[in-house]
């Protein structure tokens, strides 16, 4: 019997801090040549400011036909709050304006998924099930991915409703390789949930870096 065949694409979180490029390349550069080694790239900005749309054009431009972009969420759609400095707007605007400013990717085929990564004390209950379940009826047009931060959504008692509502829900589990350091980490799980997309994301095994809130919080915990 045939088997369908379902590329493994292998990339990194952005694509401006890496040692790929020759002393000196101008950062607008950068995604081009990241383009000529990797297949898909975790865009991460998108979840510290909603961009504009000419920005999102302009990568989508700069990358090659089948290229792929995992799209992480603005921070104020997976309540990790809003930033001091940004705008007051209305969850409605704010879905709008992350849907346009995505759209030139998504006419350009390059959106592999949204990638909704909840905070360590997004815990499992019926509040965030439903929010979750809301944030489907409002991305319709994507796919999906939801990563946990807090243990609870995998302890034996929910585990496998968790997964349940994930594959009933059709959103793609993220499987998460990282330290086990408290509430606000996850084991690995294994676990497939969306009939055609998985995503697994390396954070690295830093245990004692992994809760650190200092300055330079990124470089110590994925050190």
């Amino acid at each position: 019997m045939e088997q369908d065949i379902h590329p493994i694409r292998v990339g990194l979180c952005g694509w401006g801090d890496h040692n790929l490029y020759p002393a000196q390349t101008p950062s607008r550069e950068k995604l081009s040549i990241y383009a000529q080694t990797f297949p898909v790239v975790e865009l991460d900005s998108t979840y510290h400011a909603i961009p504009s749309y000419d920005r999102m054009e302009k990568w989508a431009k700069q990358t090659p036909e089948g290229f792929q972009f995992v799209i992480k969420a603005y921070r104020e759609l997976t309540g990790h709050g809003r930033r001091q400095g940004t705008p007051i707007r209305s969850w409605k605007e704010i879905v709008d304006q992350y849907l346009e400013a995505i759209q030139p990717m998504k006419e350009d085929g390059k959106v592999s998924m949204l990638l909704f990564q909840f905070p360590p004390w997004y815990d499992c209950k019926k509040p965030h099930v439903k929010y979750i379940r809301r944030l489907r009826d409002q991305f319709q047009e994507y796919i999906l991915a939801i990563e946990f931060r807090h243990q609870s959504w995998f302890r034996p008692s929910f585990r496998e409703k968790t997964l349940r509502f994930l594959e009933e829900e059709q959103f793609v589990h993220v499987v998460c390789d990282e330290p086990q350091a408290g509430e606000g980490s996850v084991p690995i799980v294994p676990v497939v949930t969306h009939p055609r997309h998985s995503l697994i994301r390396f954070h690295g095994r830093n245990q004692a870096g992994w809760n650190d809130r200092g300055p330079n919080w990124r470089k110590v915990r994925y050190a």
